[in-house]
């Protein structure tokens, strides 16, 4: 072997060891190679476009991914125009640069969702840099002029204000802005007020759906810097984990909606409903003024029984909304449970009731009494309670001077 070479060398060739030769370097791995989805336009590859359709009936955790027939009632309890049209739903979440909303943050992936005859269809635009924005967000605007209505989490206040600064930065009509909005955050909120102490949609879903996400998802404040990596680097390998943890977010809207419309429609089954949840949906459709349905919920919930402060909380409040309807002896009633309770309002607002509406000064004075006695039990504040008791001695007084 040794003689070829020196035959090479004085042929003049340069020869090179094998140790001496250096490989080409690989190119890190494309987006088309790792996500099965395809770019806007070939030649540019400046948005790529994932398509998915999940088929009615398809379980998500242990919802069941089939579109409701009708939603007015949480229609009116988010106080949006009813509209029975499923297809004018869009669920929509956004990824982005910055886990702010300042206006250098740009909207790098936008995850869709809405319900077709027969399938879920889940759309995901995918902005490979930021000179491809203009083109991403005109893109994205075809397909929202298909709709009149956002579901988000969080997206009142983030995603879609977040989306008006891009499409104001370039020059865009904003045609979105008038679209009606079910933000999924503030129902949540009011709903499971009682039961859970964090209502972020990771723990919504492990709660509520019972959907546990794979070993895929990656967390939410990873999201920035994997796409500036992927700017830096070309190599699309993580970007796999952002297109999962996007995808489930807007599946998870739509389960979470359609949930969210069983319960107030009262179409769960026995062992799916909590009366904590029930009397959160009676108190905020009380305090919208939604009596009719208000009704339901908080005698469904009071019957089941509840942790004392709840029961008299439920029960003063629905006993306030009878009263708000001039149901003044149905009101009795729950003020006079919660009382039983050692409810300190419910008294007060007894009180308040003999005295003006029944005119017996001496039964709304046992009353005042009585929250006198669960004020100083539970070191509240007495200066009204015993300015009432003042007011009412006295007036007992002068009428058993007459």
């Amino acid at each position: 072997m040794s003689d070829l070479l020196d035959q090479l060398k004085a042929l003049g060739l340069k020869v090179e060891k094998a140790a001496d030769i250096q490989a080409p370097e690989e190119k890190p791995p494309t987006l088309d190679q790792i996500i099965h989805g395809r770019w806007f336009h070939d030649a540019s590859k400046g948005v790529f476009i994932v398509e998915k359709d999940i088929p009615l009936g398809a379980a998500h955790g242990r919802i069941v991914l089939n579109p409701p027939e009708e939603f007015n009632t949480l229609s009116r309890f988010v106080e949006i125009q009813p509209d029975n049209h499923i297809g004018s739903l869009l669920f929509i979440d956004t990824e982005t640069s910055s886990l702010s909303s300042g206006t250098g943050s740009l909207v790098f992936m936008v995850g869709l969702a809405y319900f077709t005859q027969d399938s879920l269809k889940v759309i995901q635009l995918f902005m490979d840099s930021p000179k491809d924005e203009l083109e991403f967000l005109a893109y994205l605007d075809s397909i929202l002029a298909n709709f009149n209505t956002f579901v988000s989490y969080n997206g009142k206040s983030f995603d879609i204000p977040m989306l008006k600064s891009r499409f104001i930065m370039n020059r865009l009509p904003v045609q979105f802005g008038t679209y009606q909005h079910i933000d999924l955050l503030h129902i949540a909120r009011r709903i499971w007020k009682l039961r859970l102490e964090s209502r972020k949609l990771g723990d919504i879903e492990r709660e509520i759906l019972d959907y546990q996400r794979g070993s895929a998802e990656i967390p939410g404040w990873l999201v920035p810097q994997i796409y500036f990596d992927y700017l830096e680097s070309a190599d699309a390998t993580p970007l796999d984990g952002v297109f999962y943890h996007n995808e489930i977010d807007v599946v998870s809207l739509a389960a979470l909606f359609i949930h969210i419309n069983q319960l107030l429609l009262n179409q769960l089954s026995e062992n799916e409903r909590d009366s904590r949840d029930t009397v959160s949906v009676a108190l905020s459709l009380s305090k919208l003024g939604i009596w009719d349905l208000s009704e339901a919920f908080f005698k469904d919930g009071l019957e089941k029984g509840l942790p004392r402060d709840i029961q008299n909380e439920a029960a003063r409040n629905f006993a306030n909304s009878l009263k708000h309807q001039g149901r003044w002896e149905d009101a009795v009633e729950y003020w006079c449970s919660a009382a039983e309770n050692n409810d300190y309002l419910a008294c007060v607002e007894l009180a308040k009731y003999y005295e003006h509406r029944k005119r017996t000064c001496e039964t709304a004075l046992q009353w005042a009494q009585q929250a006198e006695r669960i004020a100083v039990e539970q070191q509240m504040n007495l200066e009204d309670i015993n300015h009432r008791l003042k007011r009412l001695i006295e007036k007992c007084e002068k009428n058993n001077e007459r």
